[in-house]
């Protein structure tokens, strides 16, 4: 792949977005990755948009998201961008995985799962949006 393409989604912050997202990024990367990979891929945007739409917005806000998908010749790039609280998940602890099933309270694994399976990067932009960038390396790249 030599040369980039880029296409941007705007999002309601509405959990019932991400089936439409999921179908987009798989479509956007389909002929990237292998089986395992594509859906490792579709699975970390997915559980970081999910977050966004949890805690960025008060519930039925109906505010947006801006999701720019990016394909490079040695990676693929997801932008996520919200004007919600400052919050940068990439400095969260791990969870504790002994915990699960004893523990009855929801989340913690989502930011896990996408900063371990892609590169996870924050910044606070100038206009006072979060940028959520999460990044994977082509195989054939490496």
């Amino acid at each position: 792949m030599g040369s980039s393409m880029r296409r941007e989604l705007v999002i309601e912050s509405d959990m019932s977005e991400l089936d439409r997202v999921r179908a987009e990024v798989r479509e956007f990367i389909k002929d990237l990755f292998d089986a395992i990979n594509l859906n490792r891929v579709v699975l970390s945007v997915d559980e970081a948009l999910a977050n966004i739409i949890e805690h960025a917005y008060p519930p039925e806000s109906k505010e947006t998201i801006s999701l720019i998908m990016e394909r490079k010749p040695d990676r693929v790039v997801f932008e996520l961008r919200d004007e919600g609280p400052p919050f940068d998940p990439t400095h969260l602890g791990k969870p504790d995985l002994d915990s699960l099933g004893r523990n009855t309270a929801d989340g913690g694994l989502g930011v896990f799962l996408y900063t371990t399976l892609m590169e996870a990067s924050y910044r606070r932009d100038p206009s006072e949006a979060n940028v959520l960038t999460l990044v994977r390396r082509l195989e054939s790249a490496a």
